[in-house]
């Protein structure tokens, strides 16, 4: 799957789903986006014909076999869906799956997704080496996610330095920093600081969520030895230099960032 690299995430992943329907002779394979802590399950691309599993369908993932994936990285297998639990559950009563094949794919050390694959028309079991398959079939998977995210994340860095690059002044550039670099980075929490010839800080510019409050919670993360989450210096408006740093620099401008994640825990 990682080796076609002219190839889109979503038909090498079409492609992925009719190979496994045929090597596990089942009626149709899928990919879900899954969310423990929300009861979420969402199909986002299915191989082969049903009614109700199709891309775009959302459903409680408690309502799903998936849900038996939030306590594992391994594959897991249900035949008989009255013994394990999911007689009045919505993919055996509702969808009329039977067996299920399924496995977690894990995106960035988080959480992200299940493949899946199910039939509706007989039961039927999975061997070792059939979850095996599955298995190595869940990290291809992974690991094409994980490549797109970061040509993703590489084409948002070039875009955000040529911007930064042309600021006409150093005040465009705080407004580019604020208002339009930070979030295309994934950065919506964004606080721009003057360092004085004394060394003291004073607030240049911030995103409009940090408005009235306190720079401290946003440049300290909890648990992190109060290191910044993130650090941008600049020692002329339009040549940036970006680091991840603990120490302060020499430097006149400031920007500090939290990420949506970092944002949750200050």
């Amino acid at each position: 799957m990682t080796a076609d690299t002219e190839r889109d995430v979503e038909s090498k992943l079409d492609a992925l789903l009719d190979l496994g329907r045929e090597r596990f002779d089942v009626d149709l394979g899928g990919f879900a986006r899954i969310d423990s802590d929300e009861d979420l399950f969402r199909v986002e691309s299915v191989r082969g014909d049903h009614d109700d599993l199709v891309a775009g369908a959302q459903v409680s993932l408690s309502e799903t076999y998936c849900r038996l994936l939030a306590d594992t990285d391994s594959p897991v297998t249900v035949s008989d869906p009255v013994a394990a639990g999911f007689g009045d559950a919505a993919c055996f009563r509702e969808f009329g799956v039977e067996s299920y094949l399924g496995t977690k794919v894990v995106v960035g050390g988080e959480e992200y997704g299940s493949l899946f694959f199910v039939s509706t028309e007989e039961r039927r079991s999975f061997d070792d080496t059939e979850r095996a398959t599955l298995d190595l079939m869940g990290e291809l998977v992974r690991a094409e996610l994980e490549r797109d995210h970061y040509e993703r994340r590489l084409e948002s860095l070039t875009a955000v330095t040529r911007d930064l690059m042309s600021a006409d002044d150093e005040a465009d550039l705080h407004r580019r920093i604020v208002t339009d670099a930070a979030p295309r980075l994934d950065f919506p929490h964004v606080a721009l600081a003057g360092l004085d010839d004394d060394g003291s800080l004073g607030i240049v510019d911030r995103t409009d969520a940090l408005a009235g409050q306190s720079l401290a919670p946003l440049c300290r993360n909890e648990g992190s030895g109060g290191a910044p989450s993130s650090r941008a210096t600049y020692r002329r408006p339009t040549t940036p230099e970006f680091r991840n740093s603990a120490a302060s620099p020499p430097s006149r401008w400031v920007t500090t960032a939290s990420s949506s994640s970092a944002a949750k825990r200050v």
